[in-house]
């Protein structure tokens, strides 16, 4: 599968017009394919060593869009390795939705069966969704509850390594409040709902980053107690 998204991509890559009026020629196609490779190793290995800038790049540039980069590259802004890495790092990008709940000053998570790992309730926007969309379908799923579009109040968005998946994915996530009241229920997938504060969820076995992040967040910010 993680071969198939990256021919994807570097046919997706060497399709894209570079100042060319989106002709690319044979030879250059081969060469920005196999840049395409080489960033898409690179990627994660960066996130290794400099994890801190990694983020503060994708916070940056996952707010531009494929042709805003093909115009910074046209214009010389940036050379054109930087202008691959980057690419890279936008496929690298996973966006997600999820949902704030507070009870007693701690935050509700729940425990993927298949991840093993107490997360934020919510998941992936699918092509076409906004987030609100995504969510409410997600909590549908997860939690049997519920909620509108018109229920969510956006709070925060985090950028954390994506917990169980491939190598270098990052997760993107918006976070959300929800106005109406609701009773979570555990689906199949979810093995238990609890609620967390900062120092119980660091005493967890596996630890999902975004997690970590949203509780220390929000433990800052008052809303939900250190211990």
């Amino acid at each position: 599968m993680h071969g198939a998204k990256r021919k994807r991509g570097q046919e997706t890559f060497a399709s894209l017009s570079l100042g060319n009026n989106g002709r690319t020629e044979p030879a250059e196609k081969k060469r920005m394919q196999r840049l395409f490779s080489a960033a898409s190793i690179a990627g994660p290995c960066f996130l290794r060593r400099n994890p801190a800038t990694y983020v503060f790049l994708l916070n940056k540039i996952t707010r531009l869009n494929s042709f805003s980069l093909l115009a910074l590259r046209d214009k010389k802004n940036i050379s054109f390795a930087t202008f691959v890495l980057f690419f890279s790092f936008i496929l690298l990008a996973m966006h997600t939705a999820g949902l704030l709940a507070i009870k007693d000053k701690k935050l509700l998570l729940a425990f993927s069966k298949n991840k093993q790992c107490f997360y934020l309730p919510g998941g992936k926007i699918d092509t076409g969704e906004t987030a609100k969309q995504a969510l409410c379908r997600e909590i549908a799923e997860e939690l049997n509850t519920q909620l509108e579009e018109t229920d969510l109040v956006y709070y925060t968005h985090i950028t954390a390594p994506a917990y169980g998946e491939a190598s270098g994915i990052i997760m993107e996530q918006d976070c959300f409040f929800s106005h109406a009241a609701f009773q979570p229920i555990a689906s199949a997938e979810i093995g238990e709902l609890r609620y967390f504060s900062l120092a119980e969820y660091l005493l967890q076995k596996n630890k999902a980053p975004g997690a970590v992040m949203i509780l220390a967040l929000l433990t800052r910010e008052g809303l939900i107690d250190a211990w």
